[in-house]
């Protein structure tokens, strides 16, 4: 799984995810469901809601995101089932 943050500049934040198995093959299906934290101040945490605009590709924003750091958590659902969850810093500029 492969995750970028992109930071427009009326503030919104995009989130790609493009997720391959380990023969680099597409995964299509995957229910990802993503969060900036705000470390400094949960109240700031925003929710990314994704959806799959492509073959393994997923797409999702969240409205008034600061610059500064972040915490990506991404989850990954298959059938009720979590396959997938990571948690990374990020910086937005």
């Amino acid at each position: 799984v492969d995750a970028r943050v992109l930071r427009g500049a009326d503030g919104a934040a995009t989130l790609q995810v493009e997720a391959v198995d380990g023969r680099g093959l597409a995964i299509s299906g995957v229910s990802f469901h993503g969060r900036l934290e705000r470390p400094i101040d949960k109240r700031a945490d925003r929710p990314v809601v994704l959806a799959e605009i492509g073959r393994g590709v997923y797409r999702g924003a969240a409205a008034d995101v600061a610059s500064g750091q972040w915490d990506l958590v991404l989850e990954g659902d298959v059938a009720g089932e979590r396959m997938f969850l990571s948690k990374n810093r990020v910086l937005l500029d």
